[in-house]
């Protein structure tokens, strides 16, 4: 480890893609009508190593639409919050944002219900 690294913990690309998601969960918050879409969280974003590609994955909680509606809903208005986040983020270039719906949540608790019925099933 040299000098100039021992301060920064992430390298370039996690530190970016960390401000990224702070950035967009803050439009999603103040400038975006998330409300009918449900609870929106961004679950993690990932950079290519040029940077000029972020695929963001996103669940939602309590929502009326299913997956799909939901991505559309945000590669509809990619541009609006591209938009946004060039204004809001110290780069040269804004990364193309790619929209993805992470379902991990959903899996998670499809198992902790096969858990939950392999243990009534013991007892």
């Amino acid at each position: 480890m040299d000098i100039f690294t021992k301060n920064k913990p992430f390298d370039r690309n996690e530190r970016f893609s960390n401000e990224i998601m702070k950035v967009l969960n803050d439009i999603f918050i103040r400038e975006l009508e998330l409300s009918s879409l449900g609870f929106i969280t961004i679950k993690n974003v990932s950079l290519t190593k040029d940077l000029k590609i972020a695929k963001i994955y996103i669940s939602s909680i309590n929502s009326k639409f299913d997956n799909k509606e939901i991505i559309k809903y945000f590669i509809k208005n990619k541009k609006l919050i591209r938009g946004f986040l060039g204004k809001s983020i110290k780069s040269r270039n804004v990364p193309e944002l790619r929209f993805f719906y992470d379902d991990s949540n959903e899996i998670a608790e499809d198992i902790d219900k096969l858990f939950n019925s392999i243990n009534k099933n013991k007892n």
